[in-house]
């Protein structure tokens, strides 16, 4: 198997497009510094393994599975690896039974006219002012980046620069500290990934909720879509108190 260079990625499009619309993989696509891919042949590429930050795509046919185990346990312990076919399913198994875990995700749906601005408001007017709700402006980009569980918030970003000009945060503040997080996750053209965190002490009052709302708002305001998809039923009962709707749960594995 061979690494690609970034420069390279966009010949995966075809392997790719088996999974339309999803944005980690068009995001990649774009090459990004947080990602990486080996492939079977550079030119015509018939097998890949496709980190975007923490998700892996197992991609093609599968021709190379002693390299191919080797690079995974290397590099996608603690990746989501995302509903992939029947045969990559079975080579997993297999071949990494001892490292394998199953869990479920939830597709949200993708519906831009699903918002009620008046109800976001609400949300946000139930935590303030007991909770300071702030955009993320450099200062706190830098603070967050040192902070493990709202990490992801910024961290898929080359610079605080580049997270300006393409992506978009709102963090709550008690007493002078960072308690909860909504923000881009990634950002493609003109769609993010929304990711949330909070303080465990924080959690259900509210909190993440209105973070979350003052990021659609903005987005609203900016012809941006706010992707959201959940690791689990908490996150899909937030979403749905923001306007969105379940749309089916699908199966992932991952390796410890």
């Amino acid at each position: 198997m061979i690494k690609l260079n970034e420069v390279d990625y966009i010949k995966l499009s075809e392997l790719c497009s088996y999974r339309k619309n999803d944005i980690m993989l068009s995001w990649f696509l774009e090459g990004n510094p947080s990602c990486a891919a080996w492939v079977d042949n550079i030119e015509q590429p018939e097998e890949a393994i496709i980190i975007a930050a923490d998700f892996c795509y197992l991609l093609g046919e599968i021709k190379h599975p002693d390299e191919t185990k080797q690079i995974l346990e290397t590099y996608a312990q603690h990746k989501i690896i995302n509903s992939c076919e029947t045969q990559w399913v079975t080579y997993l198994k297999e071949n990494l039974s001892d490292k394998l875990h199953f869990s479920k995700r939830y597709s949200i749906k993708h519906e831009p006219n699903a918002f009620d601005k008046n109800n976001l408001k609400q949300l946000i007017e139930k935590v303030v002012p007991e909770y300071e709700i702030k955009s993320i402006d450099e200062e706190i980009y830098n603070e967050v980046l040192n902070i493990d569980w709202a990490a992801d918030g910024c961290c898929f970003y080359r610079s605080y620069d580049d997270f300006k000009e393409n992506g978009l945060g709102y963090v709550a503040f008690k007493d002078g500290e960072l308690i909860s997080i909504a923000s881009s996750y990634n950002t493609y053209k003109s769609t993010i990934s929304v990711t949330i965190g909070t303080l465990d002490d924080y959690r259900r009052r509210g909190i993440a909720a209105a973070c979350a709302a003052s990021l659609i708002l903005e987005c609203l305001k900016r012809g941006i879509y706010p992707e959201w998809e959940s690791a689990n039923m908490a996150s899909v009962a937030l979403s749905e108190k923001l306007g969105y709707h379940l749309d089916k749960e699908y199966d992932i594995y991952y390796l410890r």
